[in-house]
C-alpha cells in the first residue's frame, strides 16, 4: 500500500468492479468529501468503502468539545488510528490513552468506550 495523491491512470473509465492482480481498489478524496453532523460535538465522513469491498468499512470521524465519546460503535473489530488530537480507550481492565498518529485494534469480543479531546480527528476501520 502506498499513498500517491498525483497519480494519474492508465484510463480515465471508472470501474469499481475492476479488478487488478485479483484486488480491487478504492479512491477516496478527502478533499471532496462531506461532513455529516452527528451530534452537537461530532461529525462523520462515511466513506461506503463497504460498498465497494466485504472486507470492512472505513469511517473518519472528528470531534469538537473535550471528552467526546465516540458513539457509532461497530459490531466487529475496530481499528482506530487518531489523526490528530488525543484519545482514551477504557475497557473493563485498563485505560489506554492514545496522541496523534497512534493506532489500537480492538476485538468485537472488548467491551470498550472511547473518549475523544476537542479537536481530535480519528479514522475507524471495521471488519
Amino acid at each position: 500500500t502506498s499513498f500517491d495523491y498525483e497519480l494519474n491512470l492508465p484510463t480515465a473509465t471508472v470501474n469499481p468492479e475492476r479488478k487488478f492482480s485479483g484486488q480491487r481498489f478504492y479512491h477516496f478524496q478527502r478533499k471532496a468529501a462531506n461532513w455529516n453532523k452527528i451530534s452537537e460535538d461530532s461529525d462523520v465522513i462515511e466513506t461506503n468503502l463497504l460498498a465497494y469491498s466485504a472486507v470492512g468499512d472505513l469511517k473518519i470521524f472528528r470531534f469538537k468539545s473535550s471528552e467526546s465519546e465516540l458513539i457509532e460503535k461497530p459490531n466487529g473489530t475496530a481499528f482506530y488510528f487518531i489523526r490528530d488530537g488525543k484519545a482514551t480507550v477504557q475497557t473493563q481492565s485498563q485505560i489506554i490513552e492514545l496522541k496523534k498518529n497512534n493506532a489500537i485494534t480492538i476485538p468485537k469480543t472488548v467491551a470498550y468506550q472511547l473518549f475523544c479531546s476537542a479537536e481530535t480527528e480519528l479514522i475507524q476501520l471495521c471488519f
